[in-house]
């Protein structure tokens, strides 16, 4: 009986096994699927063509070099030492028939986002000039999630620049995950690795722009490598003092309890804490179904007696992308609440696209921004 019942439970934990690697194909599919598309344009603005924009992003990178020469090769998914450089870019506008559209949503392919150079700098000269390109104004530090590529990093960076229209501001930084659909465990583990070199790129933007002086979002499980390295930095700073200015966290998959834990400790390293959940982000329901625990941007109870942090719930406004994962790209009117808050610095309960629902919580408005 004793034989059959270890059986039964090694069965069962092979099933288990089994099961989260299924949702973890179909949650990094999801994100694959929305990550392929732009629809942050109204129809009227879609019939204009637009001719190609360059665009160039400065960007931190912890990935190995491969020595290939194609820019989108030039960086692999092994882990190196901490470098810098710039990535150039193509923006190609691209229109289709309004009978193509989904409710006026136009799905837009990634490649008219092309990748042309890729560019490596002195890191002495690399914070030089930017601190001089931003010309007083706030850089802000961007990372981004799981199955991620080099290339695919610097688009999505791209992408976010030009919707919020930050000119040089923006520092992407490239953590060595796989860009694999079958590699989140992986991608975990380097994500891990990766928040020591996190840490001290965060003191060098200390050293470079001072306390209070520039701004962080992170996206998914970004967000969780960028909390771990604040939490080691609140440690080796003392004196409490704003580290820095606002610190987003977009659909971030960390474990809300956690999140809770160490709360205390990072709160007072940003002047303003800013939180996005949706109830419509099916990867995070698939991390939750595999990791056991609510993801801190979900809707849900598991949110209430979180204190000091502005929590905006953007589940009213639906999905502009299949996996509802990735709204800070890709929904005009999240963009338009996040260039109030990055650009402009207004609280939440300053921004008119939202509604309070109680002390330190807001929902999106489903409506058009202007």
């Amino acid at each position: 009986m004793a034989c059959q019942k270890d059986s039964k439970t090694a069965i069962n934990m092979k099933i288990t096994f089994i099961r989260r690697i299924v949702l973890f194909v179909i949650a990094a599919w999801l994100v694959s699927a929305s990550g392929t598309s732009v629809g942050n344009e109204k129809p009227d603005q879609q019939k204009k063509e637009k001719a190609p924009v360059s665009q160039t992003v400065s960007f931190v990178t912890l990935r190995n070099k491969t020595g290939e020469s194609a820019p989108g090769d030039m960086f692999g998914d092994d882990r190196d030492l901490i470098r810098t450089g710039q990535c150039e870019l193509i923006h190609t506008p691209f229109s289709l028939p309004q009978s193509l559209t989904l409710n006026g949503l136009v799905y837009i392919p990634d490649e008219l986002i092309k990748l042309e150079a890729v560019s490596e700098h002195d890191t002495v000269d690399f914070w030089r000039n930017l601190k001089n390109a931003t010309q007083g104004q706030r850089p802000i530090l961007y990372l981004h999630g799981y199955n991620m590529s080099f290339a695919r990093g610097c688009k999505q960076a791209s992408l976010f620049q030009t919707n919020l229209n930050l000119g040089k501001r923006l520092v992407l930084f490239s953590w060595p995950s796989d860009g694999a659909l079958l590699n989140y465990a992986r991608d975990e583990a380097d994500l891990f690795w990766s928040v020591a070199p996190l840490e001290a790129v965060l003191e060098q933007m200390l050293d470079q722009f001072g306390a209070g002086g520039f701004d962080v979002v992170a996206h998914s499980l970004g967000a969780r490598g960028l909390y771990l390295a604040l939490v080691q930095l609140a440690h080796r700073h003392h004196e409490r003092l704003p580290l820095l200015n606002q610190l987003v966290l977009t659909a971030p998959d960390i474990d809300a309890g956690i999140f809770k834990q160490y709360l205390p400790d990072v709160r007072p390293l940003a002047r303003n804490i800013t939180l996005y959940v949706s109830d419509n982000d099916r990867p995070l329901a698939l991390s939750q179904e595999v990791h056991g625990y609510p993801r801190l941007g979900e809707s849900g109870p598991h949110l209430n007696n979180i204190e000091g942090v502005e929590i905006i719930d953007i589940t009213d406004i639906g999905v502009r992308s299949f996996s509802g994962h990735l709204y800070h790209l890709y929904h005009d009117i999240v963009v338009h609440d996040l260039n109030l808050l990055l650009n402009d610095g207004l609280h939440a309960s300053r921004r008119e696209v939202l509604v309070r629902t109680d002390h330190n919580r807001w929902r999106l408005r489903a409506v058009e921004a202007n």
